[in-house]
């Protein structure tokens, strides 16, 4: 049933021809990712938000009270609806809204999730992904600012350790992803044969050659 949910949410927000290439990418696959670590103790556990409008943390904790309609219909465009779903689980959300409850930029905070398990990164790190920024807010630093705030709410978890990736040409992303204080932990080359193949190489960033074959 999570498949068929994920592959009518990629309909919808993809269309026909995204459609296709969706499913040629999942018979046949080839990402680059570079994967950024920090660690959530350099960070304030009662992080306070100095940036533009209101931060907003959403978990399940309090996911009914503070998930507003107008919030839930704005992260819902796309493939937002997907990762709202995991809000019900362990996943996070920290969204910053200006005066009238429009969303500016949005982070969340994955555990159970197959970009995690191609990462090589096992289920309790938590990883920050579907990170976006409207786009009249850009260069107002929200995603780093964003990103930092959302490093103190882990640390108030208990995590000791984040991670987030993206594609190493993406160097807007990389500038706010470092500006928020992550380094590079590894960079590497996935091919992907259906969901239950793969070979990765790459380098760590202690120099180590990275070469794993994966199933499932």
């Amino acid at each position: 049933m999570r498949l068929l949910d994920r592959l009518v949410t990629v309909w919808r927000a993809r269309g026909f021809l995204g459609f296709l290439r969706f499913i040629g990418s999942r018979a046949l696959g080839h990402r680059r990712d570079t994967i950024f670590e920090a660690s959530t103790g350099q960070h304030d556990d009662h992080p306070r938000w100095e940036g533009a409008g209101t931060i907003v943390c959403i978990s399940r904790e309090n996911l009914d009270r503070d998930l507003s309609p107008r919030l839930a219909e704005q992260l819902s465009r796309g493939e937002g609806a997907e990762y709202l779903v995991g809000l019900r689980g362990m996943d996070l959300l920290v969204a910053v809204v200006d005066d009238s409850g429009d969303v500016l930029h949005h982070s969340f905070v994955l555990f159970d999730t197959r970009t995690k398990s191609l990462l090589n990164e096992s289920i309790d790190i938590p990883l920050f992904g579907h990170c976006a920024t409207r786009a009249d807010a850009r260069g107002q630093h929200l995603y780093p600012m964003a990103l930092r705030y959302g490093l103190g709410v882990l640390s108030q978890r208990g995590h000791r350790r984040a991670v987030i990736n993206c594609d190493p040409g993406n160097l807007a992303s990389i500038k706010g992803i470092e500006r928020a204080g992550f380094h590079v932990a590894r960079e590497v080359r996935t091919w992907l044969v259906g969901s239950w193949l793969g070979l990765q190489v790459g380098n760590h960033r202690t120099g180590e050659r990275i070469v794993r074959v994966f199933f499932g």
